[in-house]
């Protein structure tokens, strides 16, 4: 794709994802081709959707955490918006290190 070799010809220094998808493969891509580290934020508890995929919560509990560990692990470090999400990944065997940035609104 044109668009990736502009992205490895502009050569930033670190690759930022934010969906674990189709976008994911094409940051890994470029990363691994710049040899810089990739920062993924994991926003989407996906157990609370696997109703939309399978008719059995542990299947789609199994399905979500191997797919979240394997995306991952290609990471440097991931960002998670709360702890509740952090425990989950942690659960998942996800070792990367994780940050917690909060995304909500402070009401106050």
């Amino acid at each position: 794709h044109s668009i990736i070799r502009e992205i490895i010809d502009w050569a930033p220094d670190i690759i930022h994802t934010q969906c674990e998808f189709s976008t994911f493969h094409a940051a890994r891509t470029i990363a691994k081709a710049l040899d810089i580290p990739i920062v993924h934020t994991y926003h989407t508890v996906y157990e609370d959707y696997t109703h939309y995929f399978s008719p059995s919560k542990a299947t789609g509990k199994k399905i979500v955490s191997v797919v979240s560990y394997l995306t991952l692990r290609a990471t440097d470090a991931v960002i998670t918006p709360s702890k509740k999400v952090e425990r989950l990944l942690r659960d998942y065997g996800v070792d990367q290190t994780i940050e917690i940035i909060p995304t909500g609104i402070k009401l106050a």
